[in-house]
C-alpha cells in the first residue's frame, strides 16, 4: 500500500492513456481539492483506465450528440470524493 494523492494519480493516468486527439477534448478535470488515501497505484490506475474506457465506448456509440467526460476532485469537511461522469448534450 502507498499513500496517493487523488489529483496525482488522475493527472498520471490522463498524461498515459491512448486518447485519440478527439477524445482527449471532450476530458475535463475538476479539482476542487485533492485528498491522498492509502492505496495500490496500479490497481486505481487500472480502475481509472476501465472507467475512460467505458466512457469512450458508451459516448462513441451516441455520435449525434456533444460528448463530455468530467473526472471531479472534492475534499471538504464531509469527506472526500472522486466523481467519475460522462454526458451526453443535444
Amino acid at each position: 500500500m502507498e499513500n496517493l494523492s487523488m489529483y496525482n494519480v488522475i493527472d498520471e493516468v490522463l498524461k498515459k492513456y491512448p486518447f485519440s486527439p478527439k477524445d482527449k477534448e471532450i476530458v475535463q478535470v475538476i479539482k476542487s481539492g485533492d485528498f491522498h488515501f492509502e492505496g495500490n497505484e496500479v490497481m486505481i490506475t487500472n480502475i481509472l483506465y476501465n472507467l475512460l474506457r467505458n466512457s469512450f465506448n458508451y459516448l462513441q456509440s451516441r455520435t449525434k450528440r456533444k460528448p463530455e467526460i468530467k473526472i471531479t476532485i472534492e475534499s471538504d469537511d464531509k469527506g472526500n470524493k472522486l466523481i467519475f461522469r460522462d454526458v451526453l448534450f443535444k
